[in-house]
């Protein structure tokens, strides 16, 4: 077992949806494609890359076709295009990210944030005069924090419950919903930390009897070797509260080398995470034209988190969770590939 703290809408009906998305720029790119424009041009001045622009010149026909029966689009065009830089730059960043998702490229907020500054300062120099005092700075925005604790054992067949530690016991966003129903066992304190108590309370009530169960389902001993690392919350000693655990601490300095859970698998719960959360901003501004990202992140609660969380982390799959243990114990690794690249760009 070893613990750690610390984003897929590809149905049918959610690819036809964004399909349609930013059509109006979709519509600039042909025009001067027309105009004797090369893709490389147009890519690079729009921090898009030249099959994005292929691709959207390969529709040609249908854009056209749907701006020709949409009126109400062609007045959003004139009405937008008015509203600044940083409009321009999130509606070519929805394009952008619609790409990447379409195409199952994983991308981290690191990227998505140098994305965005690279469109906004390629459009800053395009418009030229009257755009210079316009700023941007491509922050993390929300100041809501949250930890979490994630953890499974060595064969990759059992992951726990995630462990989310929150600012407030009741958010807005939880108002008539039973925290005992949420996918995640749901805890907090002022500062989202897992406290020494917070560990006590889930070692005893949740990852016990939650382990004991899995073993006799397995037909298997319950005796367990319990792999942490050395955060403030961990306790000095819990085999008084359980003689069947055995807890062991990894050496100062040495999570990033050896803790199982920093071998990928966090890596992987991001990237899912952060895809399953693009999906949701894409047909969010898709379903509502006048919606931006800073207004879909505004959107964007405590309940809509909780619930990518435990999507993600289904997502992990079992051979992920087995192929941590490579460096640590090789001997328990079996058939394992890799991970996916959660810093393509």
């Amino acid at each position: 077992m070893a613990p750690k703290r610390k984003a897929d809408s590809s149905d049918g009906s959610a690819s036809k949806k964004r399909k349609a998305i930013i059509m109006e720029f979709k519509v600039d790119i042909i025009k001067r494609s027309e105009k004797g424009e090369t893709l490389t041009n147009i890519g690079r001045s729009l921090g898009l890359s030249r099959s994005t622009v292929a691709t959207i010149i390969k529709d040609k026909e249908r854009i056209v076709e749907h701006m020709k029966g949409s009126a109400s689009m062609k007045a959003t065009v004139i009405t937008k295009q008015r509203s600044g830089l940083i409009i321009e730059m999130e509606r070519l960043l929805v394009l952008w990210l619609e790409d990447r998702n379409q195409r199952h490229i994983p991308v981290s907020l690191m990227v998505i944030q140098e994305k965005a500054k690279r469109m906004f300062n390629a459009l800053k120099k395009e418009k030229g005069e009257g755009s210079e005092s316009e700023e941007f700075v491509a922050s993390r925005a929300s100041k809501e924090r949250l930890t979490l604790l994630l953890g499974g054992n060595a064969a990759g067949d059992f992951k726990l419950k995630p462990l989310l530690v929150y600012q407030a016991e009741n958010p807005r966003a939880l108002n008539g919903i039973w925290k005992s129903q949420l996918p995640v066992i749901w805890r907090s304190n002022k500062k989202a930390w897992v406290t020494l108590a917070v560990f006590e309370d889930w070692f005893v009530n949740y990852f016990v009897p939650s382990v004991e169960r899995y073993c006799t389902s397995k037909g298997i001993p319950f005796k367990v070797l319990l792999v942490l690392d050395n955060p403030p919350g961990h306790p000095a000693q819990l085999e008084n509260f359980n003689p069947n655990v055995k807890m062991v601490y990894l050496p100062p300095n040495t999570t990033a080398l050896l803790q199982p859970m920093d071998q990928g698998v966090i890596a992987s719960f991001k990237a899912y995470y952060l895809r399953r959360t693009i999906a949701m901003a894409l047909q969010g501004t898709e379903t509502n034209k006048d919606l931006t990202l800073k207004d879909f992140r505004k959107s964007y609660d405590t309940l809509d988190a909780v619930k990518n969380i435990a999507d993600s982390w289904e997502e992990v799959k079992q051979t992920n969770m087995n192929g941590v243990w490579k460096k640590m114990c090789p001997q328990f690794v079996n058939d394992f590939h890799g991970f996916e690249d959660s810093s393509t760009c």
